[in-house]
C-alpha cells in the first residue's frame, strides 16, 4: 500500500536476492516461499514491480498473479478469490454468483471433456473456500462441522489449481499486505508451500516486519527486509526528486535527509508539501 517510488537506489541487494530465489525455482523446478517485509513508505510496492519486470526477463512466459489482503475476518481466503478473480478474467462488479459461474467455465476449459467431473469438484471446493457461488455446489451451506471437513479438502483443491497453472507456465503468486492475513490465511500459505515443492512456484508474501512472527517456521524461510536508506543512499534520492532544480542548499539537503529518517516516500511527502 505505500506509494511506488522513483529514483529506485539502495534496494538492489533486495532485488538480486529475489531474482536469485526466482532463478532457483526455475533452475530446480521448485517451489519456494518468500517473505519480503518492510515498514510503511520503505518501497516495498516499488521492489515488487522491479521484480516483476526482472523475473519477466528471467521467464518470459511467466505467470505473475497477485493480491492485497484486508482485514476481513469472516472471509479470511478472499484474497484468493481477488487473485482468481484478476487472473480468469472475472470483471470486478460480477457478483458470487456471476464469479462463481465464470470461474466454472474457466477451470472447465483447464481439463479434457472426460475430466470435467473433476473440474467441476475443484470448482465448487475452491469456490467455497474464496467466497464464489458456483451453481450446482453441494457445498453452498455447510454447517459447522462440515466446514472443519470441507476446508482441508478446498485448500488441496486450491493448490491442486494453482499446481496445474504453474506446471503450463512457471508462476510467481504475490500476497500483498500479508501483515492483513488472520491465522487461517498463513495456514493456508504453509500448506501451499509444503504441497508444491515439485511446482515451479515462487509463493512472494509482502507485508510489515511484524508479519516475520505470524509464524514460527517463517524465521527459516528467505527473508529479504527493506530498512531504512542509509544518509548516501538518502542524499541519492533526494537529489532524484529534486532533479528539476540546478542549486539545492545544502542545509535544505541536511534538513530533509534528517526529518525524513531514511523512509523514502516521507522524504516524498516533504518535497512536495
Amino acid at each position: 500500500d505505500d506509494e511506488e517510488l522513483d529514483p529506485f537506489i539502495g534496494r538492489e541487494r533486495e532485488l538480486a536476492g529475489m531474482s536469485t530465489a526466482f532463478q532457483k525455482v526455475i533452475r530446480e523446478w521448485s517451489g519456494q516461499l518468500v517473505l519480503l517485509l518492510g515498514d510503511r513508505g520503505l518501497g516495498t510496492s516499488t521492489v515488487v514491480s522491479r521484480f516483476r519486470e526482472q523475473a519477466c526477463a528471467i521467464e518470459k512466459d511467466l505467470l505473475w498473479v497477485e493480491a492485497h489482503c484486508r482485514d476481513e475476518a469472516t472471509r479470511p481466503y478472499a484474497v484468493f478469490g481477488r487473485m482468481l478473480r484478476s487472473h480468469f478474467g472475472v470483471p470486478p462488479q460480477f457478483d458470487d454468483w456471476m464469479a462463481g459461474e465464470s470461474f466454472l467455465a474457466k477451470v472447465e476449459e483447464l481439463y479434457t471433456p472426460e475430466e470435467q467431473s473433476t473440474a467441476k469438484e475443484m470448482a465448487w471446493l475452491v469456490g467455497f473456500l474464496v467466497g464464489f457461488k458456483v451453481e450446482g455446489s453441494p457445498y453452498l451451506s455447510p454447517s459447522d462441522d462440515e466446514v472443519q471437513t470441507l476446508v482441508p479438502r478446498a485448500s488441496q483443491g486450491l493448490m491442486r489449481l494453482i499446481s496445474k497453472l504453474a506446471f503450463q507456465r512457471p508462476t510467481i503468486v504475490v500476497v500483498d499486505d500479508a501483515h492483513h492475513a488472520s491465522a487461517p490465511l498463513i495456514a493456508l500459505l504453509d500448506l501451499l508451500t509444503a504441497g508444491m515443492a515439485t511446482v515451479p512456484v515462487m509463493l512472494l508474501v509482502v507485508g510489515r516486519s511484524e508479519l516475520r512472527q505470524a509464524n514460527p517456521g517463517w524465521q527459516k524461510r528467505d527473508v529479504i527486509e527493506l530498512k531504512p536508506l542509509g544518509r548516501v543512499e538518502s542524499e541519492r534520492t533526494l537529489m532524484g526528486l529534486l532533479s528539476g532544480i540546478e542549486v539545492v542548499p545544502r542545509d535544505l539537503v541536511e534538513r530533509v535527509v534528517d526529518k525524513s529518517g531514511g523512509n523514502p516516500y516521507a522524504m516524498r511527502g516533504i518535497v512536495r508539501y
